[in-house]
């Protein structure tokens, strides 16, 4: 179900900014949730929390790759992964030079 919720939210920013940069941008936000939520999970004294959290959002969009796929294709997901992150390194670097 998170996948599905995160492919539409992809496609929605997409369809919404039609820049590869927006897509880029929405990708690495959506992981660095992903992370900052789960850094916050064990750190939290609250076993409710911590159920909810380890229950209903994913550890990363890495993990969630794992989750729903398998073999080849998984390994171009991941791919495609890295590749986003490379791109937003790139503009981050773009950035910081132009400051």
């Amino acid at each position: 179900m998170e996948l599905i919720i995160i492919l539409i939210l992809l496609v929605i920013v997409t369809y919404i900014f039609k820049k590869l940069n927006s897509l880029v941008y929405s990708v690495a936000i959506i992981d660095i949730f992903f992370r900052i939520i789960h850094f916050l999970k064990g750190n939290i004294v609250s076993p409710e929390l911590y159920n909810l959290v380890s229950n209903n959002i994913p550890e990363s969009l890495p993990s969630l790759i794992n989750k729903y796929t398998t073999g080849m294709f998984n390994e171009v997901l991941i791919w495609i992964y890295v590749i986003n992150f490379i791109i937003l390194e790139i503009y981050l670097i773009k950035a910081l030079i132009k400051k």
